[in-house]
């Protein structure tokens, strides 16, 4: 009898410190409050310790699906308006010394922004080559374009430590009109470097036949499933309907090529960590509808997007 490893990796969180925001980051929380239908973020002060105590089981039944480990996302905003009031290699330092402080808990990726020209690779070269940062970020809603002279040569030292490429992105994928070119350089680069792991997120919000052909049909491109968790939390999918929804896309991408992450602490208002992943665990195809062609979610499949993927792109060992 096959034992089935409960292990999550959450593989996508953000920390800062009150301290370190501008009133226009603050406003940006504020913003995304609303959004949600929340008067204001309850806490500006997003830190690993707040993480840990949300992710406790409330439950004693519900301690077998703790999270083992998170990825952090450290972004640069250097280049907007919401930009931190410390440095983003000031930034790095502070989440290197998370990595460190919770060891074999927190992993992070690093994403200087290519603007920053020798400064970003050099950055790169000590978070991956010495701190044991695990990929590389690009987030180019920040401003930038992937026609920018610095993204092969940051791409290129990927390569060179075996690390994935996150695009952290929503604004990648073009509306129309928009942007118009910038699907086509991103194209060019995940065909010219054919080898190199990349990941994009949050795919939901990627709504375009590129990206949903490339996951499926090449070896070296994935999905983080952040995003899929607003339909769940604003409670306008039903449950039936939701975990048929995660199914298809198992059958479309195959389970292999999807990864869990909670983009914590931004959903947390309306779908707390603890209750999002107890849903995903315990989530099935109806089996009225098997008969009608619907795919199997089993739990193998939950395996691999909550854990398995993950420890494989991280190259990290499961716990005993």
């Amino acid at each position: 009898m096959r034992v089935i490893m409960l292990e999550t990796i959450d593989f996508h969180v953000h920390f800062w410190k009150k301290e370190f925001l501008s009133n226009e980051f603050k406003a940006m929380l504020n913003n995304f409050a609303i959004m949600v239908n929340e008067k204001n973020f309850p806490n500006e002060n997003y830190t690993p310790e707040k993480y840990l105590e949300t992710i406790e089981p409330e439950k004693e039944k519900h301690k077998e699906f703790a999270i083992r480990h998170a990825v952090i996302f450290p972004i640069d905003y250097s280049f907007t308006s919401v930009k931190m009031k410390i440095s983003y290699e000031a930034y790095m330092k502070y989440v290197i010394n998370i990595c460190d402080e919770f060891s074999d808990f927190f992993y992070a990726f690093a994403g200087p922004d290519p603007r920053h020209g020798s400064k970003a690779l050099d950055l790169l070269e000590y978070t991956l080559g010495q701190c044991d940062c695990k990929g590389i970020l690009f987030t180019p809603s920040t401003g930038f374009s992937f026609t920018h002279p610095n993204i092969e040569p940051m791409i290129q030292i990927a390569e060179k430590y075996e690390v994935p490429v996150v695009i952290h992105d929503t604004g990648v994928v073009p509306r129309p009109l928009q942007l118009f070119t910038e699907i086509y350089q991103l194209d060019e680069l995940l065909s010219k470097f054919d080898k190199q792991s990349f990941i994009f997120c949050p795919f939901s919000q990627m709504n375009t036949d590129l990206m949903k052909v490339a996951i499926r049909h090449t070896n070296h491109i994935m999905a983080d499933l952040t995003g899929y968790d607003s339909q769940f939390v604003s409670r306008k999918m039903p449950e039936m309907v939701f975990t048929q929804f995660l199914g298809m896309l198992k059958e479309t991408f195959g389970s292999e090529k999807l990864l869990f992450g909670s983009d914590w602490p931004w959903w947390e208002l309306t779908a707390p960590a603890q209750e999002w992943l107890v849903y995903l665990r315990k989530m099935k195809i109806p089996f009225i509808v098997k008969p009608f062609g619907f795919p199997s979610l089993e739990d193998e499949d939950k395996e691999n997007i909550l854990a398995n993927n993950a420890y494989r792109i991280l190259k990290l060992r499961p716990k005993i």
